[in-house]
């Protein structure tokens, strides 16, 4: 693997969630950039030192049918879920030296010495200044205060209170972090949490709190000690069965985390690096066997991968699709230099999407029915991830994140994007302060073609940037007047913070190669009309992908 410079991790990672798990339509899209990748392949190495079913190695499905190829689910592609199974339970955490930790399970019970009732409302925190002399070393740092999350966790410098899933990438990349159960929990509801400090522990105890929507009940509890040592303690009270658990130093990537079975792992030791495990409800992908399995029958010739399935596996996880980043060669795109693809097959693939359920999709793919995107639109926006939306650009003199909105990988709601796939908005300045969205997720801007490769820099015209209150990480929207002021920016902005394209659009690759997988359930045949429905989005998305990069570019999907 090869990467140039510092990777950043941004975006949403979407695992299963609760069942009542709060929506947004503004954060439908998953996308992770190089994380996910990380991620999926730290997971798929560790599902391959474990025995397949015994349906692997039965007989099924891997034939192509037209332009798609359909394959039938098995035990090494279908992901087990993984609810949670360490009630009556204690991790136990210690600290021989500063920043590495040894750790190990025994069986534990919840301290009936719970202190002080705190009030925390539903994706709450509250900071507590630590008293009687405590301090607490965590990763090579010594704090005195912590904030407590009403989601099941300690964060330290930050608070975490945000409504986007709880899954690995949130506990990794956000600030240094003790998950104790950290999933979508509600004490407003139902429960309590209450908070004991002495000179020489701080103990935050979760009882009976019910996760959002719901009912059910999660006793739990965590110990910080003045030595740097850390106990989370379950009781036989724990219903909700998906979360995150372990700790996190923050700011970091699943490449550099180490991810165990608790119930299963005996005494880990010596260890730097965050340490956690992730409880699911549902199913999921192994998408690098899949891909892998594609690839035994089809020629290594494709750039681009696209999944559908006739089941749903994203469901409760906030993404309603996303894509996955394999390689990327391409400078001064906002994104680092690095390559998974030996591990998928083939080295020419760069990534892939997945749409999941083909039962989602209106039957007219011209239909807008997420806000302002209808189908092609969405394969828009995550084939578009291939490229963008990463880059800062130089803004005051100094290089700036201001252009880029939600997860820091789409256009800032605010941006003059030209109503891109890759959100921000077709904007209007009205010329009295004011400025009025006219269109919006239609298109490839010129800024996207260039960051394609598809274009060179003197064709693509200024935009601006409307500094205006709100939140820049909003769905596009059509009719939103904003009073703000009008920031110029220019390509030659972005490429002051991030340099020159290179490839440049004279050597840039200008046609792609993309494949259409339809993915069905085990022991069964896929549906004709299903699979003509996929079959349709294939052959409408060729014709969107050319009219949307202004002929510049080309995407054939048929198989050999």
């Amino acid at each position: 693997m090869n990467f140039r410079g510092s990777i950043a991790f941004i975006g949403v990672f979407c695992v299963a969630g609760a069942l009542f798990a709060k929506t947004d339509e503004s954060r439908w899209c998953g996308t992770k950039g190089v994380a996910r990748t990380q991620y999926m392949l730290k997971m798929h190495e560790q599902r391959k030192e474990k025995p397949a079913g015994i349906q692997a190695a039965m007989p099924h499905i891997n034939t192509d049918i037209g332009e798609i190829a359909v394959i039938e689910g098995t035990d090494s592609t279908i992901v087990t879920p993984n609810p949670f199974d360490i009630s009556g339970k204690k991790v136990i955490i210690t600290e021989p030296s500063s920043g590495v930790y040894n750790m190990k399970i025994r069986n534990g019970s919840v301290s009936g010495t719970q202190g002080s009732s705190i009030t925390l409302g539903d994706d709450d925190s509250l900071k507590v200044d630590f008293t009687s002399g405590f301090a607490f070393p965590f990763y090579g740092t010594t704090y005195t205060s912590v904030f407590i999350n009403s989601d099941g966790n300690l964060t330290f410098t930050e608070k975490d209170d945000a409504s986007s899933p709880r899954d690995v990438f949130r506990t990794l990349e956000g600030p240094p972090r003790v998950a104790g159960f950290f999933s979508d929990l509600d004490p407003s509801s139902k429960g309590e949490v209450k908070v004991l400090q002495s000179s020489t522990k701080f103990r935050v105890t979760w009882k009976d709190v019910t996760e959002f929507g719901g009912s059910n009940s999660n006793t739990f509890q965590i110990t910080l000690f003045k030595n740097g040592n850390i106990q989370i303690v379950f009781g036989q009270t724990v219903e909700t069965g998906a979360a995150i658990v372990g700790i996190s130093p923050g700011n970091t990537s699943p490449g550099d985390s180490t991810f165990v079975d608790f119930s299963e792992t005996g005494p880990v030791k010596g260890f730097s690096n965050a340490i956690l495990e992730r409880f699911a409800t549902e199913r999921d992908l192994d998408y690098i066997a899949l891909i892998q399995e594609f690839h035994d029958t089809h020629p290594q010739i494709f750039d681009l991968v696209t999944i559908f399935t006739d089941s749903r596996y994203l469901q409760g996880s906030g993404a309603f699709a996303f894509f996955s980043s394999i390689q990327n060669h391409d400078e001064g795109i906002g994104l680092p230099i690095f390559d998974f693809s030996e591990f998928f097959g083939s080295d020419k693939i760069q990534g892939f999407l997945m749409m999941e359920s083909i039962v989602k999709y209106p039957a007219d793919v011209n239909t807008d029915f997420l806000g302002t995107n209808n189908t092609l639109d969405i394969m828009g926006q995550e084939t578009g991830h291939r490229w963008m939306a990463y880059p800062r650009a130089v803004i005051s003199g100094v290089p700036s994140t201001e252009i880029l909105g939600r997860d820091l990988s789409h256009w800032n709601f605010f941006l003059d994007s030209d109503a891109s796939d890759m959100e921000g908005n077709d904007w209007q300045d009205n010329g009295n302060g004011t400025f009025t969205t006219i269109a919006a997720t239609e298109q490839f801007s010129k800024l996207d073609r260039y960051l394609m490769g598809l274009i060179p820099p003197s064709q693509v015209p200024p935009f601006f940037l409307v500094r205006a209150a709100g939140n820049p990480g909003d769905a596009p929207a059509v009719g939103v007047t904003v009073t703000g002021t009008r920031v110029d920016v220019t390509v030659d902005d972005v490429i002051a913070a991030e340099g020159a394209r290179n490839p440049s659009s004279a050597a840039s690759q200008k046609k792609w190669k993309q494949a259409f997988i339809y993915f069905i359930e085990p022991g069964t045949n896929p549906d004709p009309a299903r699979l003509a429905q996929v079959d349709l989005i294939r052959r409408k998305w060729q014709s969107y992908f050319r009219a949307a990069t202004g002929r510049k570019g080309k995407i054939t999907t048929k198989l050999p």
